[in-house]
């Protein structure tokens, strides 16, 4: 190998220097090149191939993405089973509220009363609040200081340095030094109120002027008490020192009690409290006669109470009153007084129902009032499923209607998404498969042209987008029918348009506005089953629809609460406790949980797969990063370039050595011809000395 070459200056690698042509006049090392570059033709083809190949493994990079792109457009409009639907835009949810007024008058804005917030497990339908009263959190202050900056004692009009010892909040004890400031003493609670097991109480200083400072104690959760729910303890009279608490121990300023927030909900009555309509006079006899009947929820008698014509209001709340069995039975009434009128109130320890032989019941109205609920939070999850309640502001009075309803907006865009993804898709296949339609020659950077994996891609792209859903005949089989359809070939001036999609927003919102079922069943995989016991958990791209659909029965072992094994007329499943996974036939992949405990037979299951199913599973064959056609393409060419490589690798390294085997060749040659020319030299410098005596 030559280590330097500098024009026809030679050094090898035993250091030995030699002269190109010095002795022959021929520049052997240009001749060697020549010969050496002829025979590197392979190489270059072989490195040209590698270059190629590397383009294309880039070029499937970016198809790669783009299908990617694609799937991932589909992951919430192929019909994927969660517990809370939140991977499924048909089942996403907004909510809408209103606020109206039985008297007449303007209520405030709904959001000003009460925050919603709906997931996607919330049932369509509509939801009614009156709230009654917010959440509160317990809040207690002290006496008054005269500073925050100076010790406890002084601020307080007492000794100085006269405050100290330890209080106790949530099992936490808390230091009061003699020198503490009403600033150190409050750092010291909330100091308390952190890490894994906080107190729950925050502490907060209120300075109504440079000498009039309070501390405030306010429990961290609404609806509990500082001292009950929270436990509170001063074994050295701290908090009697500072005037949060009385010498008999209650709290000498409590600013704020704990309080549940309570309000109806969707018309919901109470069984255990019943009031008469607003009565003028409680003493006017009623004129009425016959029996009030006390029932339990199952429909036995509690007890009975007979009126007379001569009967006040205050005579029949007195009677319910009295009555020892009603009593017993938990029973009680009493007459409120509102605004000059009266109500006869009947409560119980438990649900109850009345019946009426007259009509006593009828003429003063009496039924059941609406329930109060109570939550201790302002945020309320568990009312309502799917829904999130915030409470801002009590108005009683006001009733605020909430209306949740699907949220077709994110289904549009979801559909618009996978338009846009399917046809960034379908661009870059057009750039790698067609010729340019101007000269049918193929571009440059189509790297790609003629590919097998590029050509399945395509068919099975057009086939599965332009056959549409399986199981689905009628006005909703194919995406046109909702305004998704291919553009017009024809009137494309850039080819690489050819065959994407368009969207008419007209279609598609009448679609989505008037039919959200059909184009539900048109993306996505719709499951049912005869028996509301077996539901679906999963499925995969195997499962496919068959007209009829396909029958199940499920033997069950009652003694061991499991089942035993399933039936499938066509193919089979197994079983894991109570659930399903049908393993061959048509209906291969079907995930099932049965939530029965007998056997059953014949069930019924039927679905259709909707063109967003099919692609999206088609997709994942595609992108296999182990069997898909892209990986597998993507191995072949590395592979390739592997194996190229390495006989690349060996043939430079052969021609490396031809080269230096020729270059010793020539350089053996230029030593003869030097060593002759210089016995010619000398041979003719004798001659001519010889002849020059003569």
């Amino acid at each position: 190998m030559v280590d330097l070459n500098v024009s026809n200056l030679q050094v090898g690698k035993d250091g030995r220097v030699s002269f190109s042509g010095l002795g022959s006049g021929i520049d052997f090392e240009a001749a060697v090149d020549g010969i050496i570059a002829a025979k590197r033709i392979p190489i270059d083809r072989l490195e040209a191939k590698i270059d190629t190949n590397k383009s294309k493994i880039a070029a499937l990079g970016v198809t790669r993405t783009l299908l990617t792109s694609v799937q991932q457009s589909l992951t919430s409009l192929h019909g994927a089973v969660s517990f809370d639907s939140s991977g499924n835009l048909f089942a996403s949810k907004q909510a809408f509220a209103s606020a109206a007024r039985s008297d007449g008058a303007s209520p405030s804005s709904p959001a000003n009363i009460i925050g919603v917030s709906v997931t996607a497990s919330a049932s369509a339908g509509s939801h009614t609040i009156e709230l009654l009263q917010t959440a509160e959190a317990h809040r207690v202050g002290s006496s008054e200081f005269t500073s925050i900056s100076t010790d406890l004692g002084t601020a307080r009009g007492l000794a100085a340095n006269s405050i100290s010892g330890t209080i106790e909040i949530a099992g936490k004890s808390i230091t009061v030094q003699s020198g503490d400031s009403l600033n150190d003493l409050a750092d010291r609670i909330n100091n308390a109120n952190t890490g894994d097991a906080p107190t729950g109480v925050t502490a907060s200083i209120v300075s109504t002027s440079a000498t009039e400072n309070f501390l405030v104690l306010t429990v961290d959760s609404t609806g509990k008490t500082l001292g009950s729910d929270v436990a509170l303890a001063d074994p050295d009279n701290i908090l009697e020192a500072l005037g949060v608490l009385d010498d008999g121990g209650g709290f000498a300023n409590e600013l704020q009690q704990a309080a549940k927030a309570r309000f109806h909900a969707d018309g919901l009555l109470d069984s255990r409290s019943h009031s008469s309509d607003p009565q003028a006079n409680a003493a006017t006899p009623l004129g009425l006669a016959g029996t009030l009947t006390f029932k339990d929820t199952s429909g036995g008698t509690i007890g009975t109470l007979a009126y007379g014509a001569g009967d006040t209001l205050a005579d029949i709340a007195d009677a319910i009153a009295n009555d020892i069995t009603l009593a017993a039975a938990g029973v009680s009434a009493g007459i409120t007084t509102s605004g000059g009128e009266s109500t006869l109130a009947i409560t119980g320890s438990s649900a109850f129902n009345l019946t009426d032989s007259g009509a006593l019941k009828t003429s003063l109205g009496i039924a059941k009032d609406p329930l109060v609920i109570e939550r201790d939070s302002n945020t309320i999850s568990d009312l309502f499923d799917g829904v999130t309640l915030t409470l801002f502001q009590a108005e009683v009075g006001t009733t605020i209607s909430i209306d949740v309803e699907r949220d077709l907006s994110a289904v549009k865009t979801g559909i618009v998404n996978f338009v846009n993804a399917y046809n960034g898709l379908r661009q870059e296949l057009n750039r790698q498969l067609n010729t340019d339609p101007e000269t049918g020659e193929i571009p440059e950077d189509a790297v790609l042209f003629g590919n097998s994996a590029l050509k399945q891609i395509d068919r099975r792209l057009e086939e599965i987008v332009g056959s549409g859903a399986d199981g689905i005949s009628g006005a909703f089989a194919v995406l046109a029918q909702i305004g998704v359809d291919f553009v017009a070939n024809g009137e494309q001036e850039d080819a690489t348009l050819r065959d994407t999609l368009e969207i008419d927003e007209a279609a598609l919102d009448e679609a989505l506005l008037n039919n959200p079922d059909d184009v539900k069943k048109l993306f996505e995989f719709s499951f049912s089953s005869s028996d509301p016991r077996v539901v679906l958990l999963g499925f995969n791209g195997s499962t496919t629809h068959k007209s009829g659909g396909y029958t199940m029965d499920i033997d069950y072992d009652e003694g061991g609460g499991a089942l035993n094994s399933v039936a499938m007329s066509e193919g089979g499943g197994t079983v894991n406790g109570q659930g399903i996974t049908v393993t061959s036939g048509g209906a291969k992949g079907l995930k099932l949980f049965y939530s029965g405990d007998t056997d059953l037979t014949g069930v019924q299951l039927n679905f259709t797969v909707g063109v967003g199913a099919k692609l999206f599973f088609d997709l994942g064959d595609m992108l296999d990063q182990t069997n898909g056609l892209i990986a597998t393409e993507v191995n072949n060419l590395t592979t390739q370039n592997t194996t190229a490589e390495d006989r690349t690798t060996a043939m430079i390294e052969r021609l490396d050595r031809q080269r230096e085997s020729q270059l010793a060749r020539f350089i053996k040659m230029e030593t003869a011809l030097a060593t002759m020319k210089q016995l010619l030299e000398q041979i003719t410098q004798i001659t001519d000395a010889m002849f020059q005596d003569r």
